[in-house]
């Protein structure tokens, strides 16, 4: 579940920093995804990912990657990258 956008505060001077690492996935789980969360794990307060209706394990190698940092998960419940690139990659905003 995503964040809800309308809580959204802009840092003021002298909070912390923070950086969220952002990606769209399918199918990824036997790639490399484990290596690459695991790692951005160790550099990044949370995580934020759209998983486009993957079929395979792609999910749990996500939570299992990153450990203690926040994941934030957003599957919709079809398909979005072919019908429109524009309109998935807005999820991540």
């Amino acid at each position: 579940m995503l964040p809800d956008p309308t809580t959204y505060r802009p840092l003021s001077i002298g909070q912390k920093h923070r950086l969220v690492f952002s990606t769209i996935m399918r199918n990824e789980g036997d790639k490399f995804l484990h290596q690459v969360i695991s790692h951005a794990a160790r550099y990044v307060d949370a995580f934020l990912v759209v998983d486009d209706c993957s079929t395979d394990n792609s999910i749990e190698v996500c939570r299992d990657a990153a450990g203690s940092v926040p994941l934030y998960l957003y599957s919709p419940p079809q398909p979005l990258y072919v019908r429109s690139e524009f309109y998935i990659r807005s999820l991540q905003w």
